[in-house]
């Protein structure tokens, strides 16, 4: 996992509204956050900002209603989490092999995120900050969405990195994406913990010994 996460939601004095870093560790951890199965309502995604945003701990965030403006001291935008969980679950299995698509498909892909991406061109702007390439919402806060695509940027541009660090874990009773970190000698990590890795191990070497038994 990223060591040293950017504290990247601030606020840009000149516009009194926030802006938040594009391709840092900290937004794409929270949008693999989203993205998880135990992530069901409102009160979950909160959690998961204020975990991964520790700077905004101590900020509350309410549950807006459909056509209420978003007040601009609000960081970010809850309401359309759900569509984001919903591409994010559609697309990580396609952007964690991006690189190994088929071109057909690959094609397709960049096609759906590109047109998700146009969708926020006129509710925002980009400028370079102190955490690099950085969004600024013209309406409150960065939504939950907004960040959920843009998040998967990181792993299709050539330059970035590679759609092999995002990773699913292979214990059968989390299957979590996360970031993997860059592989040292050839090992890929397959666990999001140690601890998943050491149950699952501790799993395996059950069942080969009831295996074993069964055949005595």
């Amino acid at each position: 996992m990223p060591s040293k996460p950017l504290q990247s939601i601030r606020t840009v004095p000149q516009f009194g509204r926030h802006s938040i870093g594009l391709f840092d560790d900290q937004s794409i951890l929270f949008a693999l956050a989203v993205a998880r199965d135990d992530v069901q309502n409102d009160a979950d995604v909160a959690r998961e900002f204020h975990t991964n945003y520790p700077d905004w701990s101590k900020h509350t965030l309410p549950s807006w209603k459909e056509d209420e403006p978003i007040p601009s001291n609000t960081p970010i935008d809850l309401r359309d989490w759900q569509r984001g969980q919903k591409l994010l679950r559609d697309w990580l299995p396609n952007v964690a092999r991006f690189d190994r698509l088929m071109p057909k498909r690959r094609t397709e892909v960049l096609y759906a995120v590109n047109e998700m991406l146009s969708m926020f061109d006129s509710h925002g702007s980009l400028f370079i900050g102190p955490a690099g390439l950085e969004f600024r919402s013209d309406s409150g806060g960065e939504s939950v969405l907004g960040l959920c695509v843009r998040s998967m940027v990181r792993f299709m541009v050539p330059s970035d990195w590679p759609p092999s660090r995002l990773g699913r874990c292979a214990n059968p009773k989390c299957k979590q994406w996360f970031i993997r970190p860059p592989p040292k000698r050839g090992t890929v990590r397959r666990y999001c913990s140690d601890k998943h890795a050491n149950s699952a191990r501790a799993m395996q070497f059950r069942r080969r010994k009831k295996k074993e038994a069964a055949t005595k």
